[in-house]
């Protein structure tokens, strides 16, 4: 048997395939009901985000027109008080970078973030993706009313939290969906520090959807990911010291080293620095041009540079602000006068001998550099960051899990006669009640032969300490399975799409399936309209409760330019879900969407030692850290089955539509 070569013609061009699936295609999608014109397709429309239109642009990224919407869509407004632990990663909380937050602004970011989403917005939101630590480069532009240019960046958001009332596109498929996307491939260079530098087999995605990550805190579990590659990146420690010296030469102006740390007159500013440590221009000094005098040797104590230890003497307050005496901090601690390992950088990667101003006989914390100015108001003491614990916004410990929460109001349940039930004389009904559960990540033996009354036995009162001391090893490839998919342009001008499965005969429980079309179906610096469906086989519809009656199979279908190019074998059908642990830990993380690239999965992720990176290379990050490059004009998401004349009517109206704007073609 073959396959039908899908092309522009209706002509039969039989080709040899080896593939696990035979087909004979007579149609694409049986007798067309609606006639060929540039008309959009407004049925089952839930979501349309034109990237060239200003009306669809917000702070940092874009979204859906508000006219276009899924018809189950729900958001009673909510807010999501721990979107700091894993906003931070991808930018979604955005501060800029290490340099430009103090230990405690930092802190404050990480534990205290909140993101508010208010009640009937029930438009798809995709953020740009700029992530915070200056590893990577996520560079991209707009084109007022044309197009964003993508050259290491792109677009992502989630479009359902679990464990609140939120959601705007559907979890499951009911029958079929229809993905539509815009795009032209382009020959934009990009730095190596993008993600295409890191993992060139991931260049090109430029459609994800699934969870965006693993759990980020794993590691706190028993958990074993030795097995996985070490990772390979600059360090973070180097990366954040040199951020801080190119802002340091930037921002301080040498008028701020007063004359009780010159060896001359403060008019002459090439005398600040004795011994020959300045020789040059004091202005070039600054700039970076003189680390430690003509021969370029680091000056390795305060007396070398400055002869007295005194404090700078009283600068007028409107120019001696808060910024300019961190960046002054962080010039004395560069150069080795105070341990600066816990707040900041030691360029030489050594500790040193703090330093204790000589009027000061009380012990000095290190990170505290208020002696820096007579008045402490010019700059707040820090904090250290080490040995901090971490908790929820309701007081969780980020290192429990194996454990479910159900909110509730049931009162055959909370008035149960039991010492901690409620009556009526204690119950309130604005109170929330969360019971929780433990799961087969928590529990492990036998509880009948564990709590047997004997004197060594258990009960209700220290089981849960056996369950602590011997917890089953946590597998998060199990949040993976169904739960991580992408389409993806190749040089060559094929499609191919990349999708995690089960796998019961690999050894580490897990396959990336990947099928590729023939090439030259997309071509280089030509828009093309891409459409991916999927669907369902074995049993449409779905259950009271939103969920598929039984394991179905399902197949990809791609169009490009309203033609069918590329059909795919039977898969598993999707499981997009949430990840196993608790609402508060993931906020953001699963039921994401990504357009013009994969996802970052660990790689960029943030953590209370912000210098610290996450060491191994996980499935996620491995196979769809990538992203497209070149320009994207439009995406839209169908919810139900599109005929193949819908899907040339629209390729033909997007194309009229650029015309009209003038976008080139």
């Amino acid at each position: 048997m073959s396959i039908l070569n899908k092309y522009k013609r209706w002509v039969p061009m039989l080709l040899p395939v080896n593939d696990e699936y035979w087909d004979f295609v007579l149609s694409q999608d049986g007798t067309p009901s609606i006639g060929v014109s540039p008309k959009l397709n407004e049925n089952c429309l839930s979501a349309y985000i034109s990237f060239w239109d200003p009306e669809c642009q917000e702070l940092n990224g874009v979204h859906s027109y508000s006219k276009y919407k899924w018809e189950e869509a729900k958001n009673s407004g909510t807010t999501l008080e721990n979107i700091g632990y894993t906003g931070v990663d991808n930018g979604r909380i955005y501060y800029g970078g290490f340099a430009n937050v103090s230990n405690k602004e930092f802190f404050e970011i990480f534990t205290n973030s909140k993101l508010e989403i208010p009640a009937g917005d029930f438009s798809l939101h995709l953020k740009r993706v700029t992530g915070n630590t200056g590893v990577y480069s996520y560079e991209m532009d707009y084109e007022k009313g044309k197009y964003w240019s993508l050259k290491g960046g792109f677009f992502q958001g989630f479009y359902k939290l679990f464990g609140h009332d939120y959601q705007v596109l559907p979890q499951y498929i009911e029958d079929e969906w229809n993905v539509e996307i815009t795009l032209r491939p382009m020959g934009y260079v990009t730095d190596d520090k993008a993600l295409n530098a890191v993992y060139p087999e991931n260049q090109g995605i430029f459609f994800y959807m699934g969870t965006r990550a693993e759990d980020k805190f794993l590691e706190m579990y028993n958990c074993d990911i030795s097995k996985y590659p070490d990772r390979e990146q600059p360090d973070r420690h180097e990366l954040t010291c040199d951020y801080f010296l190119d802002e340091m030469y930037k921002k301080i102006d040498c008028q701020y080293f007063d004359d009780d740390y010159a060896s001359g007159n403060e008019e002459n500013p090439s005398d600040y620095y004795s011994d020959g440590y300045a020789s040059k221009d004091a202005k070039e000094y600054c700039n970076g041009k003189y680390y430690g005098g003509e021969s370029g040797t680091p000056c390795d104590k305060k007396e070398e540079i400055v002869p007295s230890p005194s404090k700078p003497k009283k600068k007028d307050p409107k120019s001696f602000n808060k910024k300019k005496a961190k960046y002054l901090a962080y010039f004395l601690n560069t150069y080795g006068y105070r341990e600066y390992s816990s707040c900041g950088c030691n360029l030489k990667g050594e500790k040193v001998k703090p330093y204790v101003p000589e009027k000061k006989e009380e012990e000095i914390d290190p990170c505290d550099i208020s002696y820096l100015s007579s008045d402490d108001s010019y700059y707040e003491s820090e904090i250290f960051l080490s040995g901090l614990t971490l908790t929820t916004k309701d007081g969780k410990s980020l290192s429990d899990t194996g454990y479910y929460e159900i909110k509730t109001d049931n009162k055959f349940l909370l008035f149960n006669r039991t010492k901690y039930g409620f009556t009526t004389a204690n119950w309130d009904e604005d109170v929330e009640i969360i019971l929780t559960g433990t799961t087969e990540d928590y529990r492990t033996g036998n509880l009948f032969l564990l709590m047997n009354r004997t004197k060594s036995g258990y009960t209700t009162c220290t089981i849960d300490s056996y369950f602590k001391e011997n917890r089953p090893e946590y597998d998060f490839k199990k949040d993976l399975k169904g739960n991580s998919f992408a389409v993806k342009y190749n040089c060559d001008g094929s499609i191919s799409y990349r999708y995690l499965v089960k796998d019961c005969d690999s050894e580490s429980g897990y396959s990336v399936l990947e099928e590729t079309s023939f090439p030259g179906i997309i071509k280089p610096e030509e828009w093309s309209t891409v459409n991916i469906k999927f669907n369902v086989i074995g049993g449409t519809g779905l259950n009271p409760c939103g969920k598929p009656y039984g394991e179905r199979r399902m197949k990809i279908r791609i169009y490009v330019n309203g033609y069918l190019k590329f059909v795919s074998k039977e898969l598993p059908e999707f499981n997009f879900r949430e990840l196993s642990t608790i609402a508060d830990k993931q906020e953001g993380v699963p039921f994401n969407i990504s357009v013009g690239g994969g996802t970052q999965g660990l790689c960029d992720s943030v953590w209370l030692d912000y210098n610290r990176a996450f060491e191994k290379v996980l499935p996620i990050e491995k196979n769809f850290a990538g992203t497209f490059i070149g320009d994207i004009y439009d995406f839209r998401f169908y919810t139900c089955g599109s005929q193949r004349t819908e899907i040339l009517n629209n390729y033909l109206y997007t194309r009229a539509q650029m015309n009209k704007e003038k976008v080139f073609i």
